[in-house]
């Protein structure tokens, strides 16, 4: 996110969560000019202080999408400074208004969690994507280096049987890398040279060092 648009998000965000807290105290504030004006608002038979609240869990998840989950978190501490002391020396029933004020809060925490939770998978994602990308340009380069290498190269079974085969063998063997590709090992090295393969092969399996190429 660009500097402007992180600057515009914190100026909304201040604004509108200093109206509302001011909205949250008018009963107290009624004698200031304008603010006293401000008449509490009332939508789908909610009180004027469940719809702050309300709005006050969208300024936290707000915060947190578009500032940063500290950001979050700082609006989510704020908010509590607003609505707890309210819901404590002012509200007529103490207990119940500490007891929503804790459900927004609650709520307000769980909209940061999965704002957490799903950058923190698109992060995964990016990074798995990353890794693919390498995977790949890797495999490409070891290909090429393995086909167009000078010295002949192949990889066999267990058994013996041929797998793959690079340019290079067929100088070596007489036929092309298609062509090698389900033969025998047995039938392109001599007598002599299968003993040493045997050993080399049992050394390796024992974990020993080898000296033959």
């Amino acid at each position: 996110m660009s500097n402007r648009w992180r600057i515009f998000h914190t100026c909304v965000l201040t604004f509108v969560f200093l109206l509302l807290s001011l909205l949250y105290y008018n009963e107290r504030l009624a004698g200031i000019p304008i603010i006293g004006q401000l008449a509490p608002v009332s939508f789908l038979g909610l009180s004027s202080y469940a719809i702050e609240r309300i709005i006050f869990v969208l300024l936290i998840v707000y915060a947190g999408w578009s500032l940063g989950i500290w950001f979050g978190i700082a609006t989510l501490v704020a908010s509590a400074l607003v609505i707890i002391p309210r819901a404590i020396l002012i509200s007529p029933n103490p207990i119940e208004a500490t007891i929503d004020c804790v459900a927004v809060l609650t709520i307000g925490g769980l909209g940061i969690s999965l704002i957490l939770l799903r950058r923190g998978w698109h992060q995964q994602r990016q990074k798995l994507r990353g890794i693919r990308v390498a995977l790949r340009t890797s495999q490409e380069s070891y290909e090429e280096l393995f086909t167009n290498a000078s010295d002949a190269i192949w990889v066999h079974d267990m058994h013996g049987k041929i797998v793959i085969a690079n340019i290079a063998c067929e100088n070596v063997s007489g036929y092309s890398p298609d062509d090698l590709i389900g033969k025998n090992v047995d039938e392109l090295i001599s007598p002599e040279a299968r003993g040493i393969a045997k050993e080399i092969i049992n050394k390796l399996m024992k974990g020993q060092a080898i000296d033959q190429r």
